[in-house]
């Protein structure tokens, strides 16, 4: 995790409490609410069960949407749409980036989204994209346009949504 988060903790659990406060008999078992938008991300708060589980910051529609999740004291999850692997071969997660570099992670799906968890190197990377993330799935290629987003603004405000929902 990158340190040096400057964390507004104020104003972030106001509009919180404020977006949650709301009474329910119920809770749903997945829900997400927009905390902020941060270039072409939306940074989101995530309860299962009812309870704090993420936040994200997510970009792209759910048939092709990136999605950048953390949980205090876990490494970062990168989640796109399902693909298939290659015959014979495990479902590997690539990030492609500028310069050749690549990674590659074991991939878990469910059918509806495909995830890894990434170590700081690729964090790091990911902070630093400029234009477009490029990530290869299976046998599917994903090319996700950032434009001029500040990567390393995207994940401190995740940083930011985890900590005020954790009380930090």
């Amino acid at each position: 995790m990158k340190s040096g988060v400057v964390f507004r903790s104020a104003r972030l659990a106001a509009m919180m409490a404020a977006a949650f406060g709301m009474s329910g008999a119920a809770h749903a078992q997945y829900q997400q609410y927009t905390v902020k938008k941060v270039g072409a991300f939306d940074i989101i708060y995530i309860k299962e069960k009812g309870v704090f589980s993420r936040c994200a910051a997510t970009m792209g529609s759910a048939a092709n949407m990136l999605r950048l999740a953390w949980t205090p004291g876990k490494p970062y999850s990168i989640s796109v749409p399902p693909a298939p692997a290659a015959p014979g071969k495990p479902l590997l997660m690539t990030f492609k980036f500028a310069g050749g570099a690549s990674y590659s992670f074991p991939a878990t799906t469910d059918g509806k989204r495909a995830w890894t968890p990434v170590n700081n190197d690729v964090t790091d990377r990911l902070m630093a994209a400029k234009q477009q993330i490029v990530i290869d799935l299976g046998m599917q290629h994903f090319v996700f346009p950032i434009g001029n987003t500040n990567m390393n603004n995207v994940f401190v405000e995740v940083e930011n949504c985890s900590h005020a929902a954790m009380g930090h």
